[in-house]
């Protein structure tokens, strides 16, 4: 089996001036070298408003898996389910003000294994109620399959996408959905698993999100060819812009070298960093040919140093 060709970084810009900041001093060699040796082949952009981040779209497309804003089936592709309508349903903690709805950090929650079963418990039989099912799924905390006829073709947007934001314009388009939200913050309010999440000064769930609805009928096969870098997911995540600027040198020193070795080797690879706003592509052999718009971007580009490449994400 050929090795993995295409190299896809997550949160390798955040649209905050302390990480523009950090960025302005990294030195990162190894980017440089591999950058120097690939073209640009491509480019997509997302609004403020889109519903599926440029990471999230690159992934699908990566993987075959229909791509439309919003309506991406991660649940069906990441959970194997073939002809049923499923989501994943994450409880989430909604900070409440007098004329707004803000998610709050689901890292935040910090739910153990006993205290998510115990929520899901409380909670699956309201959603059987309304035709779906509510189940636990692999050893992930706080992450359940929902299947039912309401997530077909239903938009949603990731966790990723809607942390820290006002929710409103990211609600999820079902009646029925929203009642049950509506239903769970009256439950989970005075559940035992919140009060003792309060007794400990942490925040606690009262309500929930749901991502990666859809349904596929024949699921494609993750692709072999593709390696997804978390180094810089976490300190994003966390908004940890030191920690994210060594991230970068973590990642510069071992799969960007990588890349950049086989490159020189004259191997096809292939990198895409993705922002929060963009995703470039860069490849072997791309940059040149009839492409004249693909030839001045690669040409422009490649006047750039590595961290003014990452700014422009």
């Amino acid at each position: 089996m050929p090795a993995p060709s295409h190299l896809i970084v997550p949160a390798a810009r955040i649209d905050d001036p302390a990480f523009d900041a950090a960025l302005r001093g990294l030195q990162l060699p190894r980017l440089g070298a591999l950058l120097a040796r690939l073209g640009v082949a491509g480019e997509l952009g997302e609004s403020a408003e889109s519903w599926s981040t440029p990471f999230e779209r690159v992934l699908a497309a990566a993987n075959g898996l229909p791509g439309d804003d919003g309506r991406i089936p991660w649940a069906a592709f990441e959970s194997g389910t073939t002809g049923t309508p499923c989501a994943w349903v994450r409880p989430c903690r909604w900070d409440v003000g007098a004329n707004h709805v803000v998610m709050g950090n689901p890292d935040a929650l910090a739910l153990d294994a006993a205290a998510s079963d115990a929520l899901l418990a409380t909670m699956a039989p309201w959603f059987a109620e309304d035709g779906i099912t509510l189940q636990r799924w692999g050893a992930v905390a706080g992450c359940w399959l929902a299947t039912g006829e309401v997530f077909r073709g239903l938009r949603t947007a990731s966790l990723d996408r809607v942390r820290g934001q006002l929710l409103e314009p990211w609600m999820v388009p079902s009646p029925l959905l929203r009642r049950l939200q509506n239903e769970m913050q009256m439950l989970l309010y005075t559940h035992p698993v919140s009060e003792a999440a309060e007794a400990r000064g942490l925040p606690a769930a009262n309500s929930f999100w749901v991502t990666g609805a859809g349904v596929l009928e024949a699921p494609p096969a993750p692709s072999d060819q593709v390696v997804v870098a978390p180094q810089l997911d976490g300190p994003a995540r966390r908004g940890q812009a030191a920690e994210w600027a060594e991230a970068w040198h973590t990642l510069d020193a071992g799969p960007i070298a990588d890349w950049a070795r086989r490159a020189q080797a004259g191997e096809a690879v292939s990198l895409t960093l993705c922002g929060e706003r963009v995703a470039r592509r860069w490849a072997a052999g791309a940059g040149g040919g009839s492409n004249g718009l693909v030839r001045r971007i690669s040409n422009l580009f490649g006047r750039k140093s590595a961290p003014d490449l990452i700014s422009s994400l």
